[in-house]
Parts: structure tokens; sequence; C-alpha cells
């Protein structure tokens, strides 16, 4: 059982909350309660500015798409292991104007054993995303690799997640990084974020064939 002194409810009622009748004020101070544990100070208020302000942050978007699949469209195979094997150009919208670089995590949770890493990448100039793009700095995918390796599941089919970070630096990471080091390096500098999912299924008697990079641009 939660226990909150007079003086605390003294402090979270004030003339401001006079327009609220009285089972307003008792659900108010309720909210204000639950958020209060035995033996703990309530949250300062320096403390809730700084949640409030993360919490902002949070709710920045980036605007992902791509000219190459639609939102939860089916990927082209001249994207995945069965075509060319390079990546798809990708569009990066409402990126801040502070922002430095962007990073890209594209992965398959789809894949057993906690899913596959099919693209990792840092230090991308803010910026379209062009196809078999050579910006950046790239990380180790699944198959221990440095580079983009398309989707190529193994039965059935499977959502690729293309996660872009708009980040307010660059990055000192190595190349050949792991996904989790990215993550632990870019993590205090995110400014927003935005996700393109797109779908594939491997294709019966598809023959690889040579593409003129160029016109994919």
């Amino acid at each position: 059982m939660k226990i909150v002194s007079l003086k605390i409810l003294k402090e979270l009622v004030n003339p401001k909350m006079a327009v609220y009748n009285g089972i307003e004020m008792m659900r108010i101070i309720r909210r204000h309660v639950q958020q209060i544990t035995p033996g703990e100070k309530p949250i300062s208020i320096k403390h809730r500015q700084s949640i409030n302000h993360m919490s902002k942050q949070s709710t920045r978007r980036l605007h992902i798409s791509s000219p190459a699949f639609p939102p939860d469209g089916e990927i082209p195979t001249i994207y995945t292991c069965e075509g060319a094997n390079f990546n798809p150009s990708l569009l990066v919208g409402a990126v801040p104007d502070e922002a430095k670089s962007l990073a890209i995590i594209m992965e398959d949770p789809d894949e057993l054993n906690g899913g596959f890493d099919h693209w990792i990448v840092w230090n991308i100039p803010v910026g379209p995303i062009q196809v078999d793009s050579q910006s950046g700095v790239c990380g180790l995918n699944g198959k221990g690799t440095i580079g983009y390796y398309g989707p190529c599941p193994v039965n059935g089919t499977h959502r690729y997640f293309f996660n872009i970070y708009a980040l307010d630096t660059l990055l000192s990471l190595q190349q050949g990084a792991t996904k989790n080091e990215l993550v632990n390096a870019m993590d205090p500098h995110i400014l927003s974020s935005g996700t393109l999912m797109g779908k594939y299924q491997k294709k019966v008697n598809v023959k690889k064939a040579s593409y003129q990079h160029s016109q994919y641009r």
C-alpha cells in the first residue's frame, strides 16, 4: 500500500487546480500518488522536465520511403540474394536541421534464432541514400561480412525493417563493428528515427542477371 504524507498532497494541490471539481481533483492526485512508492521521494521538477524533453524527442519521426517498393510492400528481387544483392534507394524526410549524419540498421526479425542483421552502416551524409550505396562506414551483417546482404529467407515470407536514425554527430566506430556496438555508440546522439518495412519470399527458378546500377539510382 502506498502512503502519501499530507505535505505531499498539499504540494500537489495549488490554486490553479481550483477549476476542477472534487472527482477530477481526486483523479489528478491519484495519478501523482501512483508514481510514489514508500521510502521514495516524488520526482523532482528538474527530473520531470528531463523526462518530458526525452519524450518530445522520441516523438520526432523521420519519413522513410523508397522508390523501389511501397511501405509493407514486396521488395524487388534485384535487391535480394537472388538478384544483384545491392541495397534499394531510400528517401529520408523530416530530418532535423542539427543532424550531422545518418545510421541504418536493416534487420529481419522473422529469421530463426533471434533474427538476422542485413545491413549495419553509420556516418552516412544526410540526404537520400542511393542504390548500391558506398556512403558511410559499414559493420558486420549476419553472414559475418561487411556491408549489405539482401533478403534471403529460408522459407516463407519475411519482413525486412530499414531502421534509419538521424544523429547529432559522426561516430568514431571502426569498420566491422557489430549492431550492438553501433546501438550503444549512437544511443545518446539520436535526434529522430524512422522505419520502412518491406517483405520478400524467395522465388522459384529465378535466374540471376547482371544489372547496370545506373538505371536504378
